[in-house]
């Protein structure tokens, strides 16, 4: 019997390991062979589905079609593919096409409505959204509990839903759960709170005015009332900025007051001019450029000496939309203090 040398060994255990990484390359090929024979099938079988359905929806939603002979196009297996392509054409349709929608869905709704409360979070949410756009009204309880769901997506996606659908109707309970946000980007809040509307301002001036909310979350109120151009808010800004300790609440207002605001919120403005926080200086300022009288003026001119850029270029722009340009082009043409924002805000 031969005996075998350690080169030997190594050569076998080699040819072994090359094998073995074979088999598992193969078997990797097989794979991914299948999975993509499988996303093929699934795509043939979606595109049948939505030839189907897609020849029926437009006499549908005309109105020269009945609803019930849509219904009868979804065979038994096909329940909830059909409800996921009602909600994908309802996203971007009319309330009253949505209603038409609404009717198709209706009878296996239910079961997506079931979803809302268990699964994974993505689950619950894509539940939420396709129960809110196909049957808001049968089902906005079950939305609403979702406001308490444990998963921040969840809630976020149920306080979207109730906001952009009626925010008069529901801003008080979308508004009692904003500290469930607070680690959401303040520019998504604005705009998930001002797609409440008009009918949703009432209950953003109280939650500005409510001095429990958080200070970042009473600024975000701030930021949708001004973007909403909500004229009634400005004496609550006004308020609030009478007493406010917090800079970015402060912040907000002044920009609120600078959108909506009117002569006679000038002397809380002019005070604010004189913070020690550049941020709310800045603002003030800003607001006084837009609404300031003949004699706030040569503050805007002094406040081209500030030691924050940010209050100097609020200070040039608000000097030259008050139609002193000829004196900023003079400013310009020297050293003085405020020259190159003079210049910037000209070129502007």
């Amino acid at each position: 019997m031969t005996e075998w040398s350690l080169s030997d060994w190594r050569l076998a255990t080699l040819v072994a390991l090359i094998a073995l990484l074979w088999l598992v390359a193969v078997g990797f090929s097989v794979s991914a062979l299948l999975l993509r024979l499988r996303n093929i099938k699934k795509a043939e079988f979606w595109r049948r589905l939505e030839d189907k359905w897609e020849a029926a929806l437009p006499g549908v939603l005309a109105g020269t079609s009945p609803v019930e002979g849509m219904a009868k196009l979804v065979e038994p297996g096909e329940e909830l593919y059909f409800v996921d392509f009602l909600y994908r054409h309802g996203r971007t349709m009319t309330r009253g096409q949505r209603a038409v929608l609404a009717k198709l869905a209706e009878p296996n709704l239910p079961v997506i409505a079931a979803r809302m409360a268990k699964g994974d979070s993505e689950r619950r949410a894509r539940a939420v959204q396709t129960v809110a756009v196909l049957g808001f009204e049968r089902h906005w309880q079950e939305i609403v509990a979702a406001l308490d769901d444990e998963s921040p997506l969840v809630v976020m996606t149920a306080a979207r839903s109730l906001a952009r659908e009626d925010g008069a109707r529901f801003g008080g309970e979308v508004i009692s759960r904003l500290h469930r946000f607070d680690d959401w980007s303040p520019k998504f809040l604005t705009s998930m709170l001002v797609s409440m509307g008009p009918g949703g301002a009432p209950v953003l001036r109280q939650s500005l005015a409510n001095p429990v909310l958080l200070p970042r979350l009473r600024a975000v109120c701030a930021e949708a009332l001004g973007q909403m151009r909500d004229l009634g808010s400005a004496d609550t800004a006004a308020q609030v900025a009478r007493s406010e300790a917090d800079p970015d609440v402060l912040a907000a207002c002044l920009r609120l007051l600078r959108r909506v605001g009117g002569r006679h919120h000038l002397p809380v403005i002019r005070q604010l001019g004189m913070s020690p926080d550049e941020g709310v200086r800045a603002q003030a300022i800003g607001a006084l450029g837009r609404l300031g009288a003949a004699e706030d003026l040569e503050r805007l001119r002094e406040a081209l000496s500030d030691t924050s850029p940010w209050v100097v270029i609020q200070a040039a722009r608000g000097l030259r939309d008050r139609g002193e340009a000829d004196w900023l082009w003079k400013l310009a043409a020297g050293t003085d203090p405020g020259s190159e924002a003079a210049l910037q805000v000209l070129g502007e």
